[in-house]
């Protein structure tokens, strides 16, 4: 059932803005802080010798044995017209899954006994310290544990001034460090976001909102970018042409069904996803509001709410912190600081979402990461007569034709690598931030990184700047059905020869 499929698929996506491993290399600078994406530190039981995570990475085995015989219930709640028979095993497979990592009302106290690694000063050479925390806490809260771990690399290294570098969710922990903690500016050098999901990520705002979307669009180039198996995208190009894709999606789909799924997927995230202040960061402001009052009730402002402390620390971060990030940004700048982005692009966002066919690293929409660069739809180009919104005097149009980056925040400082999933890197990528950094680089500073970089068709490691875009060939449903008819033909021949060959 569709609505149902998008249930499992977001859950299981919900925790896609993966940490990176962070290179280090020889050399003389000043400190480097790195703050790590999601899942940093693992959260396990109390007494655990194996460390079992209960957050980060979900046990995606575990949830797909749990759905796997979903549609039964299904079609009991439907005969017995009964939602809450379908309400009760979601819930229960989630809870079972995920619901001992939960926290209690105040969104800080562990609801179970469970524990994770402390933060120690990790070094990882050539004056790099990187800080890992609870993924689940809210970061104004991490922003103090920041400070602390940063104090104690000053002491360690003599340095009072330091770098400041942050990947995928790491960047709402470095925004709010650098709104709460103002007098640390004289300080910092330069700020480097890597991929933040600071401006939020479109289906976790719908999902919290209470809004599904399946786009069939989306989700043949989802699987075509996750999977490169001809054979399937090219079965699910035929039955998205014809239309028959969204029939098969639409099939059986009924009001119990939809009413069962709406009740379950609130219940989840009050009990389970909500409970984690990180899990709000990612709500855009579009949805924030509506998503409250949709989890918490239309009293959800109440002093006297039970989930008071959560709604007030996550309404501050919004309100104080994400909200406000790009004015933030650009008062560092102005104060001295080195302010970039790091962005990815060149693939298919999560099929979860009414505006889901946009430029993505598989998670997040580029003009968010960017904050305002114009974007075409995913598989198209920027109009024939479009011409470059700002700063004409230097080029800002991807040779794809797909972005212009002039209207983007920083448009001298925002560097956009295609080919890149969000969590992707490699040894050149970690110099390039090296450099960025270092160097106080924007991108007319070096012929080796201009504005648009792409990762290498003959060397793994390497990137090289994006100067030429291959001509893309579009297929009809015709060319399309020809391709798949012979391709069965294929598969039909071949089987027989190895039925006759025995």
């Amino acid at each position: 059932m569709k609505k149902i499929l998008c249930l499992v698929l977001a859950f299981m996506l919900l925790f896609s803005c993966v940490g990176t491993a962070f290179a280090a290399e020889n050399g003389k600078h000043l400190p480097q802080i790195y703050v790590n994406g999601i899942g940093s530190r693992a959260i396990y039981e109390v007494g655990d010798p194996d460390k079992t995570s209960l957050f980060y990475p979900v046990n995606t085995e575990a949830l797909m044995d749990g759905f796997a015989n979903i549609t039964e219930y299904a079609e009991e709640a439907i005969k017995k017209n009964n939602p809450d028979i379908l309400t009760d095993v979601i819930y229960s497979i989630m809870w079972d899954t995920m619901g001992k990592s939960a926290l209690m009302p105040d969104g800080k106290t562990n609801m179970f006994d469970v524990t994770y690694d402390p933060c120690t000063v990790e070094h990882v050479g050539d004056q790099k310290y990187v800080f890992s925390y609870d993924s689940r806490l809210d970061p104004v809260d991490l922003a103090d544990e920041l400070y602390a771990f940063i104090t104690e690399v000053k002491r360690i290294t003599g340095s009072e001034r330091y770098e400041l570098v942050s990947s995928s969710h790491g960047a709402s922990i470095a925004a709010a460090f650098m709104q709460k903690y103002r007098d640390e500016w004289d300080n910092i050098d330069s700020v480097l976001y890597c991929v933040p999901s600071l401006p939020g990520i479109d289906f976790v705002g719908e999902l919290f909102s209470g809004t599904f979307n399946f786009d069939p669009d989306v989700l043949t180039g989802f699987v075509d970018d996750m999977l490169g198996n001809e054979d399937v995208n090219l079965i699910l190009s035929v039955l998205n042409k014809t239309g028959a894709l969204d029939k098969l999606l639409e099939y059986g789909l009924e009001p119990v069904a939809q009413v069962a799924l709406l009740r379950a997927v609130n219940k989840i995230i009050h009990d389970i996803f909500g409970t984690f202040p990180s899990m709000w960061t990612y709500v855009q402001d579009e949805y924030f509001y509506k998503a409250l009052e949709w989890i918490y009730g239309e009293d959800y402002a109440s002093p006297d709410h039970s989930h008071a402390e959560l709604i007030r620390k996550i309404t501050y971060y919004h309100e104080e912190v994400m909200v406000k990030a790009p004015e933030t940004m650009l008062e560092a700048q102005k104060s001295g600081i080195h302010m970039s982005i790091i962005a990815k692009y060149g693939f298919a966002a999560k099929p979860l979402s009414a505006s889901g066919n946009v430029l993505s690293d598989n998670l997040m929409d580029l003009e968010d990461v960017t904050y305002g660069a114009t974007c075409s739809m995913r598989d198209e180009t920027l109009p024939a007569d479009y011409t470059q919104k700002l700063y004409p005097e230097y080029n800002m149009i991807s040779a794809d034709r797909c972005v212009d980056a002039s209207t983007s925040l920083l448009p001298f400082n925002t560097w956009i690598i295609k080919g890149f999933y969000h969590e992707e890197n490699n040894s050149a990528y970690w110099q390039m931030v090296n450099d960025i950094v270092y160097n106080n680089l924007d991108i007319n500073s070096d012929a080796r990184y201009p504005q648009f970089m792409q990762k290498s068709a003959t060397d793994a490691e390497a990137l090289v700047p994006f100067t030429e875009a291959e001509e893309k060939k579009e297929t009809t449903l015709i060319q399309d059905f020809i391709r798949l008819l012979t391709r069965f033909i294929e598969i039909v021949t071949e089987k027989l020869k190895e039925f006759f060959a025995q």
